[in-house]
């Protein structure tokens, strides 16, 4: 048995009235599989005061309309998420369409037409911090021997890009034929922190630059941008907004691109976030991923081999339907595992335990 829900139906002008019968039954549908349906027509001179009560006296799950109609009215209904159904093509609709967020559904007639409702192929959320430069910024925070031990250990991490901070502690402590205590070598890991942090700009711009130098057009959300450089930098498209404006730009694309802010054994919120909106995620593997994954879930590349990422990204653009599968299979494990409240009852359910 499904869990019941509540939905509420806008009917609005239509041609021949088409919509409008349409919405009627898909109430009728509704109500066959046990959802709760309440109709409601913008139409009437007491649309307003038919909307006020419906939504103060039914608990809303879902509000259903036509062609993207309605979404900014719906707008204060926290619990409800909109749907709608295009009965024509996307681009008639354009402009409402591109209101709608992330938490929207959209159904279509026409399986053609998935492509046109997504606006971005490629979205890349983050900031920026061009690694000359923060090089420089990190190096001089140490003087003698702690400033030879984060150049080396930079070094070892742009060469090896698997190592973790402590690992690459490690070698470095080997070549230069040091021995300390656990208590000693946890203080040295605390102490070059900024060396993972430079790895993470380091490897950023290193993905962006690799795809965006093959002709492929990154929309980027974040700070720092503006500091992004060279012949290629045309195909980076610095899209301005905050937190929100990120979010709504990973629902609205065929593919978000992840670095990890070096979590090699791990994950992180945003390969999630993908995939609850049903994007592919492409993002670095870590052992987590590989063993907990399928390629059918998400897409992963390696950053030792890099040549490699182009032409996984611009198949995934070219095999709409292969990319949909991806998208679809990663947004049912995402929703059954990944979303925070599926993840605090793991959590709880383990302190029970």
């Amino acid at each position: 048995m499904h869990e019941t829900k509540t939905v509420l139906l806008i009917k609005g002008a239509s041609q021949y009235d088409a919509m409008r019968n349409y919405l009627d039954e898909i109430a009728d549908g509704f109500q066959q599989i046990g959802y709760p349906s309440v109709v409601i027509d913008a139409e009437h001179d007491f649309f307003l005061q038919e909307y006020k009560m419906a939504t103060e006296t039914f608990h809303l799950d879902y509000v259903f309309t036509c062609n993207a109609n309605f979404y900014q009215d719906c707008r204060d209904l926290e619990n409800a998420r909109y749907v709608t159904y295009l009965c024509d093509r996307p681009a008639q609709h354009r402009d409402r369409l591109k209101k709608l967020d992330e938490d929207a559904v959209v159904f279509v007639c026409d399986l053609l037409y998935i492509p046109y409702i997504r606006k971005y192929d490629v979205v890349f959320t983050g900031s920026y911090y061009e690694p000359k430069e923060l090089y420089e910024k990190i190096i001089e925070q140490y003087q003698g021997v702690l400033k030879q031990f984060v150049q080396q250990m930079i070094q070892e991490m742009e060469e090896q890009s698997w190592l973790t901070i402590e690992q690459c502690l490690e070698v470095v402590l080997n070549e230069n034929h040091i021995q300390v205590s656990d208590e000693e070598f946890d203080e040295l890991v605390a102490e070059f922190w900024r060396v993972s942090y430079y790895a993470r700009f380091y490897y950023r711009d290193k993905v962006i630059h690799t795809l965006t130098k093959n002709g492929i057009k990154i929309h980027v959300f974040g700070n720092g941008w503006g500091d992004f450089v060279g012949n290629d930098a045309a195909n980076l498209i610095w899209e301005k907004g905050d937190y929100l404006a990120a979010r709504e730009a990973v629902a609205n694309a065929y593919i978000s691109l992840n670095t990890q802010p070096w979590f090699k054994g791990g994950f992180q919120e945003r390969i999630a976030s993908a995939m609850l909106s049903g994007t592919v995620a492409v993002t670095d593997d870590s052992l987590y991923i590989d063993e907990n994954f399928t390629d059918q879930e998400l897409c992963t590349y390696s950053l030792e081999k890099l040549e490699e990422l182009p032409e996984l990204i611009k198949s995934l653009l070219e095999d709409k339907e292969w990319a949909e599968k991806i998208a679809e299979k990663g947004r049912r494990r995402a929703q059954e595992e990944l979303s925070w409240q599926g993840l605090t009852k793991d959590m709880a359910q383990y302190l029970e335990n």
